[in-house]
């Protein structure tokens, strides 16, 4: 769900002869085979949470205390960690839990196959929403600094590298990052925003002292998070969301192109993906052409407020289009950068 945080994949691309540089998009069987694993991990889940297991498998919860308040996030280490291995972050939306996003991604599987630390932190503030820049109150939750904290802690207990930590997360955790990326630019190595824009408010205040990777996925029939920017359509969005959880957002392809003016990018191609379920949805890569600093947007035509590649869909929220898994398709997008 939206909060304002100041008060806050198959085809590869290859355009090299234009001067873009595009990431490695994992193949269809690669996808389709994370895609799989992905949900019978979460078959498993829900059996065992109907059988009275425990909802958290796999992962260590961790507790630090941060201006003065304790915080907390799981960390899943797989079997395989390499030495000084790297780690994902991966944010909850609005109203969610470190468990739930934990589920939802399946980054613990994708962990498990690339030997990096799947990391999922819990939001603090009321709403479970995530709060940064003007919107941090006095004695209360600062997510910057939790962060950062956050960063330590895993490089002390696990050996993390610092210089090879990534994010992602959807809807309010994803606006958490355009924030870092804004506010912190450098603590992530790149980032990864799921059904995720800049709100106003974070595009006027945001001037980074250097550019950061990002790859954006964006549902066109996003309730809630608007393609096309603006507020929510969905009134239950705007009606029971936390303080300042409706506050308009900039629209995606607006989004997608402050980050690739800021990345020193050029202009943009675009490609269709192959429509790999009949689920309503296809999917168009949107690639800029850019250095260092490469930039994409993934538009889910069709798609909802939703993770891709997660599983079914949500009658409220919309479509979950089943044509690219955004967990493998970033997770091979942070691999270009170290992971």
């Amino acid at each position: 769900m939206l909060f304002k945080m100041t008060k806050i994949r198959s085809c590869a691309v290859v355009l090299l002869a234009l001067g873009l540089i595009a990431t490695s998009i994992p193949d269809a069987a690669q996808a389709q085979t994370l895609r799989e694993r992905i949900q019978a991990r979460a078959a498993e889940r829900q059996a065992a949470r109907a059988a009275g297991g425990s909802n958290v498998s796999g992962a260590e919860s961790v507790t630090i205390t941060v201006g003065g308040i304790n915080r907390q996030f799981l960390v899943h280490v797989p079997a395989n960690v390499a030495p000084r291995p790297g780690a994902v972050l991966v944010f909850h939306g609005g109203r969610g839990t470190a468990e739930g996003i934990m589920e939802t991604s399946g980054m613990n599987v994708a962990s498990d196959q690339g030997g990096f630390l799947a990391v999922y932190p819990q939001a603090a503030a009321e709403g479970s929403r995530w709060v940064s820049g003007s919107g941090v109150a006095a004695g209360g939750p600062d997510d910057v600094a939790f962060v950062r904290a956050m960063i330590d802690t895993l490089e002390q207990r696990y050996n993390v590298d610092p210089g090879r930590v990534f994010g992602t997360g959807i809807s309010s955790g994803g606006v958490m990052l355009h924030g870092m990326a804004c506010q912190a630019p450098g603590v992530l190595r790149a980032i990864a925003p799921v059904a995720a824009h800049l709100t106003e408010d974070v595009r006027a205040g945001c001037a980074p002292s250097q550019g950061t990777p990002i790859m954006m996925f964006s549902g066109t029939a996003d309730p809630l998070m608007v393609y096309n920017g603006g507020q929510a359509t969905l009134a239950i969005a705007r009606n029971s969301a936390p303080e300042g959880a409706s506050d308009p957002v900039v629209s995606a392809p607006d989004t997608i192109a402050f980050w690739a003016a800021r990345n020193g990018c050029g202009g943009a191609s675009s490609s269709e993906l192959r429509d790999a379920s009949n689920d309503g949805t296809t999917v168009t890569q949107i690639s800029y052409s850019c250095g260092a600093n490469r930039t994409y947007l993934f538009r889910v035509n069709g798609g909802g407020h939703a993770w891709p590649g997660s599983g079914t869909s949500r009658r409220i929220s919309g479509p979950t289009s089943q044509d690219i898994s955004a967990t493998a398709t970033m997770v091979q997008f942070f691999r270009d950068y170290g992971l």
